[in-house]
Parts: C-alpha cells; sequence; structure tokens
C-alpha cells in the first residue's frame, strides 16, 4: 500500500482510525477505502476510537466516483465514534464537493489543522 495515494490506517495505542486520500481518486480506489474502513471498523469498540480524515491533498472526484464518495461519508456519519475530525481541505473546491456530497453530516466533523492536531485534541477528551 505504500506506492498507493489512500489508505486507512488503524493505531490501537492512540485509538485512531486514520482515513487518508491524496490525488486522483478513481472508483476502485473509493471502493478499496470503503472496504479498509469497514475492515477496520469491525476490529474495534468505535465509541472508543477517533475517526481521522485527511483528504486535504484529493482533487475532487469524477461523477463516477460520487456514490462512493456518499457511500463513504454514510459509513463516517453512522459509525458511532467518540470523536470526529476532518483535516481541513486546502482547496475551496474539495470543501464544496465535500459538502454537496455529504450535506449536513459533515458538520458532524471537527475540521482541524493536521493529523497530529486532532491526534492531541483526541488525547485531552
Amino acid at each position: 500500500m505504500s506506492n498507493q495515494n489512500y489508505g486507512v490506517t488503524l493505531n490501537t495505542s492512540d485509538k485512531t482510525i486514520i482515513s487518508r486520500a491524496s490525488g486522483f481518486i478513481k472508483v476502485e480506489d473509493a471502493a478499496e477505502i470503503i472496504r479498509q474502513l469497514k475492515d477496520a471498523i469491525q476490529k474495534v469498540n468505535t465509541k472508543d476510537y477517533a475517526l481521522i480524515i485527511d483528504g486535504k491533498d484529493a482533487k475532487t472526484v469524477s461523477a463516477d466516483v460520487v456514490p462512493l464518495l456518499q457511500e463513504v461519508m454514510n459509513v463516517y456519519t453512522n459509525t458511532p465514534f467518540k470523536a470526529k475530525y476532518m483535516v481541513e481541505l486546502s482547496a475551496g473546491i474539495q470543501a464544496n464537493q465535500v459538502k454537496r456530497v455529504a450535506g449536513e453530516s459533515a458538520n458532524e466533523l471537527v475540521k482541524i489543522g493536521s493529523i497530529e492536531a486532532a491526534i492531541a485534541d483526541f488525547k485531552s477528551l
């Protein structure tokens, strides 16, 4: 996975699940992110964990990826995490796409500057 521009990391010591994406995400990439996310969620009690989403370096997605983006946002919002963070997006176009796809559920995600800041904030809860 080291050469891929996406991935889901389960960190049991920090009690975090980090979902990251950068560059252009294709349909098969989005499907793999969903698979990895669901796999990580099944391994832990999410009520004790923080979800951290880092898509700040991702490009806007094409129309064929939007349904999968909606599915992953549904997983993010319908899973009961102790805290949910989203690294602030670097481009306004990305933020607009996330808002269109996620709707009101995007408001559940605390905007934060970095993964490290999210972990530090979560540890202080």
